[in-house]
């Protein structure tokens, strides 16, 4: 008998999840959606996968599987003129494996490392369910600006892939946007960091 039939669907929302997540937790203040602060801060977007089964989402019944590169740009780089280098190359997400479907992607303490025209990170996403490749996987990015007075989170839609596509994507010298040709789907826009 075959195995449940599985889809992903991700949502890229300005609703703060940061409490909702291991890495979220650690922070007293959250003085925007994409902003939480206390031992330093970590500027970062917001989003969820559901793992859907016949129309019903059962995401807490199948662990994560997540992998993610960040890629250091120029300030004022954009996407299609890329320029840039591997910061921290693709590495395991969610090392625990279980059910770890929300995040708060981002970057800690960009602000004060920052002089003039700041620091921009480019972070990608492949998502999939653990053991489960027929059910295909996501592709996703997160760019994090921020300067010594303000920050700015643009995360972009999914792109759903078959899994074979990840050797592709792993071994891809640039980031894979170009190809994924996905669009900005939240954009906090310039935000001011308090003083």
């Amino acid at each position: 008998m075959p195995g449940p039939s599985l889809t992903l669907e991700y949502i890229a929302t300005d609703a703060d999840l940061s409490t909702f997540t291991a890495k979220g937790k650690g922070y007293s203040n959250h003085p925007s959606h994409f902003l939480a602060s206390g031992p330093g801060q970590l500027i970062h977007g917001n989003s969820i996968i559901k793992v859907m089964q016949n129309g019903e989402d059962c995401s807490s019944a199948w662990p994560t599987w997540r992998y993610m590169r960040i890629w250091e740009m120029s300030p004022t780089s954009d996407l299609k003129a890329f320029s840039g280098k591997v910061a921290f190359n693709w590495h395991d997400d969610n090392l625990s494996k279980i059910p770890n479907w929300l995040d708060c992607p981002g970057c800690l303490n960009i602000a004060p490392l920052a002089g003039g025209a700041g620091q921009c990170f480019l972070l990608e996403f492949v998502a999939a369910v653990l053991n489960k490749p027929d059910a295909g996987a996501l592709y996703f990015y997160v760019i994090v600006r921020g300067n010594t007075a303000q920050y700015r989170v643009q995360m972009s839609n999914a792109k759903s892939i078959a899994f074979a596509k990840w050797p592709e994507i792993k071994g891809a010298p640039r980031p894979w946007v170009g190809a994924a040709d996905c669009a900005i789907a939240v954009d906090s826009n310039w935000l001011a960091l308090a003083a």
